[in-house]
C-alpha cells in the first residue's frame, strides 16, 4: 500500500560523507567557499596578498591531512576547525616575519625580543612600535614589568623566570597573562 519514504540525506551531512570519499567535486566547492573566507579573514589580520594564497595552502593541506578523522556536526563546527589551522598558520608567518625582521641588522639592538607584542608593520615602524610596546612594560607594576622582561628580553621560561623570582608557576601564569592583556589593551587605544 503505502510504502515509507525514505529520506534523501541532504545537506551537510551529505557534503562531508562526499568529501570524505574524496569526491573532487564537493572538494572544489569546498575550496571555492573557504578560500574566500579565508582571504578575507587573512587581509583583515594583515597578511599581504603574496603570502596568503601561500597560508591559505598550507592550512588546507593540513586540513585536508586531518579531515577524515574528525567529526562535523555542522558547517560551521568545520569552518571553526579550519580557522583554528589557518590561525596558528598566520602566527607562524608573523613570528617567522618578525625574526627575520629582527635579524636584519642594527634593529636587532633596538627591537630586543619584545616583537611578540607587535604584529604587522614596516621596518621604521616596527622599531616605533617595539619602543611603544617599552614604554608601557616600563608603566607596568614591578611583578608584572619583571616577568615579562625575564620572559620576552632574557629569554626566561615560565618555570625559570618563577623560580627567579620566588613564585610558583602558576602565579606566574597569572601574571603574565594580567601584563599581556594591559599591554595589548594599551596598544589597541595607541594604534
Amino acid at each position: 500500500m503505502f510504502q515509507k519514504k525514505q529520506k534523501k540525506n541532504t545537506g551537510f551531512p551529505l557534503l562531508i560523507e562526499k568529501l570524505k570519499a574524496g569526491e573532487n567535486t564537493s572538494w572544489n566547492n569546498l575550496d571555492f567557499i573557504l578560500r574566500r573566507v579565508s582571504f578575507k579573514w587573512m587581509l583583515k589580520k594583515g597578511i599581504p596578498m603574496d603570502y596568503a594564497d601561500e597560508l591559505y595552502q598550507e592550512t588546507l593541506l593540513l586540513f585536508f591531512e586531518k579531515f577524515k578523522g574528525c567529526k562535523f556536526e555542522s558547517f560551521s563546527k568545520l569552518k571553526s576547525y579550519f580557522f583554528s589551522i589557518a590561525d596558528n598558520k598566520s602566527k607562524e608567518f608573523f613570528r617567522a616575519r618578525n625574526k627575520k625582521i629582527l635579524e636584519s641588522g642594527p634593529i636587532l639592538e633596538t627591537c630586543s625580543d619584545y616583537s611578540y607584542f607587535i604584529v604587522k608593520s614596516d621596518e621604521e615602524k616596527y622599531v616605533q612600535q617595539v619602543s611603544l610596546v617599552k614604554s608601557i612594560i616600563e608603566t607596568l607594576p614591578n611583578k608584572e614589568k619583571n616577568l615579562l622582561i625575564l620572559l620576552f628580553k632574557k629569554g626566561k621560561s615560565l618555570k625559570e623566570a618563577a623560580e627567579s623570582m620566588n613564585i610558583t608557576e602558576g602565579y606566574a601564569r597569572v601574571i603574565k597573562l594580567r601584563a599581556l592583556n594591559k599591554v595589548r589593551n594599551k596598544l589597541s587605544k595607541i594604534l
